[in-house]
């Protein structure tokens, strides 16, 4: 019952301790990365221009903070959703998909309507909930020793 080959992992073909995917999962981990940064950056930097985006959206200070606030409710509600489709359908196409969905988001919000902005942000933090969950699937998933 024992032996050299119960020792053995069942999804590392390979000696114990080595990933032969280690390689392909740094990358992705990287691209992982650079999602996660991108995510930040559309998350934080209406904080900054609230100046100008009171003036490009035509409302008061407290409109522009209720369109930057639209971002978290569903970026809330998506990081479970994000976890249980990373589990289900791994991350091949769930991690695209998070990716586009910040990038329509971010389009959205790029037009000088409030209606649009509120848009926008609600699908910045639809695709933003991805970003650090998948950085964590694929970290967990990739680690080259077992």
């Amino acid at each position: 019952m024992g032996g050299k080959d119960a020792d053995r992992h069942p999804s590392c073909p390979t000696e114990p301790g080595t990933n032969p995917y280690a390689k392909r999962y740094i990358v992705a981990w990287a691209l992982a990365l650079v999602f996660y940064f991108l995510e930040y950056a559309a998350r934080s930097s209406p904080a900054v221009m609230i100046r100008e985006l009171t003036a490009a959206f035509g409302v008061t200070v407290i409109g522009v903070s209720a369109i930057i606030g639209t971002y978290y409710y569903t970026y809330s509600v998506t990081n479970l959703i994000a976890g249980v489709a990373l589990d289900r359908a791994s991350g091949k196409w769930v991690i695209p998909i998070g990716a586009f969905v910040l990038a329509a988001g971010c389009f959205a919000f790029a037009v000088s309507s409030s209606l649009t902005a509120n848009v926008g942000r609600l699908l910045q933090g639809a695709g933003s909930s991805f970003a650090f969950t998948e950085a964590v699937y694929l970290a967990t998933h990739g680690r080259i020793s077992r």
